[in-house]
This record gives C-alpha cells, sequence and structure tokens, in this order.
C-alpha cells in the first residue's frame, strides 16, 4: 500500500472515521466483510481492509502484510483514529485467543466417568487444552486465574481511552 498514492485520491478526517475521496467529494465506506475497493489513478482497482486504510492515512505509513489493524473498542463500525491499534502477528494472535477464551473457551465441567472429578478446558497456544481436576476448589481457583490472564491480555491491547 503506498501512502503517497492514497493521500493524493482521498482524505481521511480522524475525528468522524471516514474517508472522502477527493474526486468527487462522496464518502468511501466499507463492505460487509470490512474491506473497500478503491480505483486508483492508472485505471485499476484495489480492494483495501478499510480500518488498515484509515490508520495508513492517519500516521502516514505504508502498511504490511503482516500487520493487523484492530478496533480498540471491539466494535468493527468505529474507524476513529483513537480507535485503531496496529498489532504484530503475534500479537494478534495472542489477543484473539484471549477473546476466544473469555468468551466461553474457558469452561468447567464435572468429568463424565468420575464424580469426584472436573475438567477444566482451555484455549493456549492455538490448542485447546485440557486439565482434569480432583477437587472443585483448586478447579474453580485455577478457572478464576486463566479468566483473570485472558482478561488482563485483552485490556492490554483493547484499553479504550
Amino acid at each position: 500500500m503506498q501512502v503517497e498514492k492514497l493521500k493524493e485520491l482521498m482524505e481521511y478526517n480522524p475525528l468522524a472515521g471516514s474517508i472522502t475521496l477527493k474526486s468527487s467529494g462522496r464518502l468511501l465506506l466499507p463492505a460487509e466483510d470490512g474491506y473497500c475497493l478503491v480505483a486508483m489513478q492508472d485505471g485499476k482497482k484495489k480492494k483495501y481492509k478499510f480500518s488498515k486504510l484509515c490508520y495508513s492515512l492517519f500516521h502516514n505509513i505504508d502498511m504490511l502484510k503482516t500487520c493487523k489493524v484492530i478496533h480498540k473498542d471491539l466494535d468493527p463500525w468505529n474507524f476513529r483514529a483513537n480507535n485503531l491499534v496496529l498489532l504484530s502477528t503475534l500479537q494478534y494472535k495472542e489477543l484473539k485467543e484471549a477473546l476466544k477464551n473469555l468468551q466461553g473457551g474457558i469452561r468447567l465441567q464435572v468429568h463424565p466417568t468420575d464424580v469426584y472429578s472436573y475438567k477444566l478446558f482451555w484455549y493456549q497456544s492455538g490448542v485447546e487444552k485440557v486439565k482434569v481436576v480432583q477437587d472443585v476448589v483448586v478447579a474453580k481457583r485455577l478457572e478464576q486465574r486463566l479468566l483473570l490472564k485472558s482478561s488482563k491480555i485483552l485490556t492490554k491491547y483493547c484499553s479504550v481511552d
């Protein structure tokens, strides 16, 4: 993505989170998948992720395909400059895993054969982990510790100003 060429074609409003085309004055809007089509000066059309486009225009940097732009408030339609954060691939995977754990990935179930045992499930390094615990108090404590760890990761990347 060459930001100089894009800045000639469009203008980004960081407070409203909108992009206006300089030639026609109309708003550039993302499709339902979060992408938008931009007609370049040479007549070709290119498809860009709208959040990456907004971040690139505001910070005046060329975006790499390996970097991810996330929304701090987790609202995929809020494109204001103070809501967009650039993450590396590893940070993005860590964030997605924490979000998956908080949305039901961490769960405690009664063991199917041993009545006095419990199975604790969670995601770690992209794999679902399972631990069998003999005591309900210890199992609940482990569950709370995993929930706290995931919420700290989510807060690190998604704290709203």
